[in-house]
């Protein structure tokens, strides 16, 4: 049985990693012609923002690796919302779903180990 106690665990621990995911960053050059294209991608599982540009000259794009944000937004790099596919506020709840999804599997998990060995101790005694 769900409680409310476990509901609260579960949505607490989502937004947290919800908020977390925004940290999670993956650069990225693609190298297969000119021009080239480097970004800086935020979020996971879904894109939820990026920092990129496009450059015929492979040591610009290489400054992906090396540069901090506002470094590359003062250079005219470009920052968009979202993924190509999916726009910023549908990439956003997907990705809270997503980890309200896993926050609940987790919690589930958690008390079900929990249960499982508050029983064997039970049987022991």
């Amino acid at each position: 049985m769900i409680t409310k106690k476990e509901i609260v665990i579960a949505f607490i621990l989502a937004i947290n990693l919800f908020l977390l995911s925004f940290f999670f960053s993956r650069n990225w050059i693609n190298q297969t012609c000119c021009p080239y294209e480097s970004q800086r991608l935020y979020g996971f599982p879904l894109i939820i923002f990026s920092i990129s540009k496009k450059t015929q000259d492979y040591t610009e794009a290489q400054k992906i690796y090396s540069l901090h944000n506002y470094e590359l937004l003062n250079e005219g790099w470009e920052l968009k919302g979202g993924s190509n596919n999916i726009n910023f506020g549908l990439s956003l709840l997907l990705n809270l779903f997503f980890y309200l999804v896993a926050s609940g599997i987790c919690v589930g998990l958690f008390n079900a180990f929990i249960f499982t060995l508050t029983q064997r101790i039970r049987e022991e005694v």
